[in-house]
């Protein structure tokens, strides 16, 4: 028995009935559509099953971003008519999501559902609100459009990206294929898995001057799924950026703050190493929020350094007069009550 395309044999019966009307109204796409179809008649048997498992399998979200499941892209012997012929039909469904409204509608579902409305592909970067006065971020095709066409309009690959995420770091990576062919594990955007970071084996004094200022030598670590997050750290360079963006940008306005606060809160100076740790635990644990605003996860994480390292044998003597010189009422930046 002959396979039969269910796009090519359904028609419009493919479509759900509620939205059959306005899609019929919709030029470019019922053209492209006829288009895909008259190309789809042309296939063998043959191509037309690797197009069936094409479809079927580019589709299976979020199975494929396990490393492991098997995919199927649109192959070179299928003809060059047909694979243009798939593009450009996607790539006017895709544009559809707009006028119709879905892709305001996924956005705002998504920014709703992040409490501090950063990128959730590298935490940093600010999502702009979901209303009509501000251009809304991207949706990406976190399954790449170039690669993968056939999920070019699955909401599960699609979701809300910061502008230097998208355009300056994704691109059009493949995100379940490295650079050496081989295939990759990587996070699903919409599940549950995360990473935390980590900058305890960080090394005071031992980073770039910066203003007069000494900066750590930076180690950033990854806790929790290791092909996920080197997959994430190789497709968002997300090291490179939290060093050069965040830590050695904003380190220096973080330890003022942190002289400040002592200054109005705190009327004994720290003496000794255990009252430098005390110290800094209280400002980690009463002052620093949790969570993605203002970049306080790497805040916290770099306090958390600090007083990690004050009790180290090799870092924790000179980092301590320094925390105690900074806030020594002779010698510190602040003194008490200013």
């Amino acid at each position: 028995m002959a396979w039969r395309c269910p796009i090519a044999g359904a028609g419009r019966k493919a479509f759900p009935p509620e939205h059959r009307s306005s899609l019929r109204r919709r030029r470019a796409l019922n053209s492209r559509f006829q288009m895909l179809r008259s190309e789809i008649e042309l296939l063998t048997q043959a191509e037309r099953n690797i197009a069936l498992d094409s479809l079927t399998t580019q589709n299976l979200i979020p199975g494929v971003f396990d490393g492991a499941t098997a995919y199927v892209c649109l192959p070179n012997e299928i003809r060059p008519q047909f694979a243009s012929a798939v593009v450009d039909f996607f790539k006017a469904a895709f544009a559809a999501l707009s006028s119709l409204g879905i892709r305001d509608r996924q956005y705002e579902i998504v920014y709703e559902s992040i409490p501090a409305h950063v990128c959730a592909f590298c935490g940093v970067e600010p999502l702009d609100a979901p209303v009509a006065e501000i251009p809304r971020e991207n949706l990406d095709h976190y399954l790449a459009f170039s690669i993968y066409p056939f999920a070019a309009v699955n909401l599960r690959n699609l979701a809300p990206m910061g502008q230097k995420c998208n355009s300056s770091y994704k691109r059009a990576a493949n995100i379940i294929v490295g650079g050496n062919g081989a295939r990759r594990r990587c996070f699903d955007p919409y599940g549950n898995q995360s990473a935390t970071i980590s900058l305890l084996q960080s090394r005071p004094f031992e980073g770039a001057t910066k203003d007069l200022f000494v900066l750590p030598d930076w180690h950033i670590e990854f806790t929790g799924l290791e092909e996920e997050t080197a997959t994430w750290d190789s497709v968002f360079n997300i090291r490179a950026r939290y060093k050069v963006n965040v830590l050695d940008s904003e380190l220096r306005s973080w330890i003022d703050h942190f002289a400040q606060w002592w200054a109005y809160d705190v009327v004994q100076p720290p003496a000794d190493i255990p009252s430098v740790i005390v110290l800094l635990r209280r400002y980690i644990d009463g002052v620093v929020q949790e969570g993605f605003s203002d970049h306080t996860f790497l805040k916290r994480a770099a306090f958390e350094m600090f007083a990690y390292q004050c009790g180290q044998p090799n870092t924790g003597e000179r980092l301590a007069e320094w925390f105690i010189s900074l806030l020594s009422p002779q010698t510190g930046a602040v003194l008490p009550g200013q």
